[in-house]
């Protein structure tokens, strides 16, 4: 900046003097003109009574008082008219102001009055010309001083900035975590307001099926009896429907229709009398073949009783106890679900807001090995391979979804399940998501306690797991899979990560094989990592994991958080494989054969653990980058008595480690040092570790 005025800016100064003396009807405010329109219905285009020149920044719109911003909410389509973006509802007030062509002042008879011009002006004989050239040599002695003072309050603001950028950084994770907290918190509270509702609007009437006929001795086939009172709801809007003790015989499937609320006594059983393909759905299949989304029967509520799938009588039967499909708003409560074969108790599909509540799972007999797997609860995308019942296989997702108090486990007569909770069915581009698991118990599940394939904002929290084969598992689809299939059934060829995965505070015993388990892909072929995203393990005890498997294991994720977990007996209470900044703190192990292991990640801290009677290395760093290990108690590693091992062990050509104000003990000598960071690794250091081992 030179501090002389310009001549653009000389103009200017002009241009706002003489508007102030000039008046009248040649005023230089004639060149602006405002027009009011009052829209139709959708309208987009408005023609002007004027003209004006598109795209020099000359028009101005305003709809209900809010102004636009050209090319983003209107076009300039021609010199007398504009397009909105959209269209807006009939009566909207819009405002359209511009300037129009014949600008006065700097028209094209201006020209001959300018320097050299036919009819050039002597500006020094205007009117107020000694004010102006008084007022430009002000501004010429004050605008170096103004520049400066502009630079520095833009270097203060810019300092300011970093700061507050530094701050909201800082605050990312826990914004985050309060607000998938607040979203589950409302989801359930959003959920138990709609039951209430729904319940309220019932208890006008009640309707006994023993006064339709129903007569509950284990014998008479009362499917027919109690569908006759189901199928009122269709009449009435709604329905509430009660089923007193007894046990009532179903030679036929129930259908279940909208704002219906079933309420059963403890001793009631509705027992499988017959080959049938379940034993009840959301809908009759004949007439609910064009159910879509979450538009088919909803609004259901099922409270007390029992379903017996009578595998004793029937154990040739391979069907579900309960089929759900396109359904909003469906609550199980105080519900037993038992004895079923090779199959699960409740098949939900594209169902949007599903609560299901201190309902037991017991009895499960495998027949079938390539079934192993089955959950008792599925939780699914609506396609044909995953729900073949009834509806239009649009590939809805499940979401909403609150399971809380249940118990899955072995019956009288049958074993345990194979999976209590999960899935193995996926669609590109779409995720079951707003998932809770809360407060349950998994007692013997062979395959796993909770599968979860490719859900997003799942929350599972403060289960008990025990012999469980693999009390909670997260996974992906591999691609070019019917799972990698989009909702047109087209192959998308890739698979997806989920994200917002918290598994917190539970209890995990005696598991045989991972306590926790997160995966993403990789290819093997091209090394492309897809990587499931914002994963927290925090709060849970995990003991007597085989020494082969890993308490928590997760590969190929980002943004990690393991905090505060313990760890009594496995091969590592924390195995992370490609994973992208990571935080690992308060964690407690015993008895492990490390405490951390981290193989092939990029920036992860490590600080606060604890490992104690750790078989080899107590934490090991292989082929990472950017990794801090810092304030972590190490005692007494390398127990097989090899004497190979070491506190803390830096490998493979690691790059960017800091090993710093550890403490790192034995009670006898085993450990070969306390610290050691190999050759080929660079730009790594040790400090101020605390030890009586002798580091190398």
């Amino acid at each position: 900046m030179t501090g002389k005025i310009t001549q653009h800016e000389l103009s200017q100064e002009l241009l706002d003097y003489i508007a102030e003396q000039v008046q009248g009807p040649e005023d230089l405010r004639t060149a602006i003109y405002t027009q009011v329109f009052t829209a139709t219905e959708g309208q987009t285009q408005f023609i002007i009574d004027g003209k004006y020149t598109p795209n020099t920044k000359t028009i101005f719109v305003y709809v209900s008082g809010i102004k636009l911003i050209s090319r983003e909410g209107f076009s300039e389509s021609s010199e007398d008219s504009i397009n909105l973006a959209e269209g807006v509802p009939a009566g909207t007030k819009v405002e359209i102001t511009w300037l129009g062509n014949a600008t006065p002042i700097s028209g094209s008879h201006a020209v001959t009055h300018e320097i050299g011009g036919s009819d050039e002006i002597d500006m020094r004989k205007l009117l107020g010309y000694g004010e102006i050239d008084s007022r430009i040599s002000e501004i010429e002695k004050t605008y170096p001083n103004k520049m400066n003072n502009l630079e520095n309050t833009l270097s203060e603001q810019m300092t300011s900035l970093q700061n507050d950028t530094e701050t909201r950084v800082n605050q990312v994770e826990q914004n985050t975590t309060q607000r998938m907290d607040t979203i589950q918190a409302n989801m359930t509270s959003s959920m138990d307001n709609t039951f209430k509702k729904l319940t309220a609007s019932a208890e006008q009437k009640e309707y006994n099926v023993k006064d339709y006929g129903a007569k509950g001795d284990g014998v008479t086939d009362d499917a027919p009896a109690i569908q006759k009172v189901l199928n009122m709801a269709l009449t009435l809007g709604g329905i509430k429907i009660r089923i007193p003790s007894g046990t009532y015989a179903l030679k036929s499937i129930l259908y279940v229709y909208s704002n219906t609320e079933i309420v059963m006594s403890k001793n009631t059983v509705l027992l499988r009398a017959a080959n049938t393909n379940s034993m009840f759905y959301n809908a009759d299949p004949a007439s609910s073949t064009t159910a879509t989304l979450y538009n088919g029967h909803g609004n259901i509520t099922i409270i007390g009783g029992t379903f017996d799938a009578n595998i004793a009588n029937f154990s040739a039967v391979n069907n579900t106890i309960c089929g759900i499909n396109h359904c909003r708003n469906l609550r199980f409560e105080g519900v037993t679900f038992k004895n079923i074969r090779d199959n699960h108790a409740l098949d939900i599909n594209a169902t949007d807001g599903l609560v299901i509540k201190d309902c037991k799972f017991l009895g499960f007999r495998l027949t079938n090995q390539s079934r192993n797997y089955v959950e008792a609860i599925q939780l699914d995308v609506c396609t044909p391979g995953s729900f073949p019942a009834f509806g239009t296989y649009d590939r809805t997702e499940t979401k909403n979804v609150l399971i809380e108090g249940c118990y899955f486990g072995p019956s009288d007569t049958e074993g345990s399940w194979a999976t209590g909770i999960g899935n193995h069915g996926a669609v590109h581009d779409k995720w079951n998501h707003n998932i809770t698991i809360r407060n349950n118990r998994f007692d013997g599940c062979t395959y796993g306690g909770i599968r979860a394939y490719k859900w997003s904002q799942l929350l599972v929290e403060g289960n008990v797991f025990e012999n469980c084969n693999r009390p909670f598992a997260y996974v992906i689809p591999t691609p070019n899979s019917v799972n990698t299939e989009d909702a047109n059934g087209v192959q998308s060829g890739v698979t997806q990560g989920g994200e917002d995965i918290k598994v917190v505070n539970n209890t995990m015993i005696n598991c045989n094989d991972h306590g926790i388990y997160v995966a993403g892909y990789r290819d093997a072929d091209t090394s492309e990592v897809v990587s499931n995203k914002r994963i927290t393990v925090g709060g849970n005890s995990i003991y007597n994991t085989p020494s082969g498997y890993n308490s928590i294991d997760v590969v190929y994720g980002e943004d990690v958080v393991v905090r505060n977990n313990i760890c009594e007996g496995s091969r590592r209470l924390f195995y992370g494989a490609y994973c992208t900044r990571a935080t690992i703190t308060g964690n407690i192990s015993h008895n492990a054969l490390n405490h951390t292991y981290l193989a092939n990640c990029t920036g992860a801290t490590i600080s606060g653990n604890t490992g104690q009677k750790c078989g080899q290395h107590g934490i090991r760093i292989e082929a990472c980058n950017s990794i801090n290990v810092g304030g972590n108690t190490i005692i007494d590693c390398s127990i097989d008595a090899s004497q190979t091992y070491h506190g803390i062990c830096v490998v493979t050509a690691s790059s960017y480690v800091m090993v710093i104000n550890n403490v790192i003990t034995e009670s006898s000598p085993l450990m070969l040092s306390a610290v050691a960071i190999t050759t080929d690794s660079t730009n790594c250091t040790q400090s101020n570790n605390l030890t009586n081992v002798t580091s190398s």
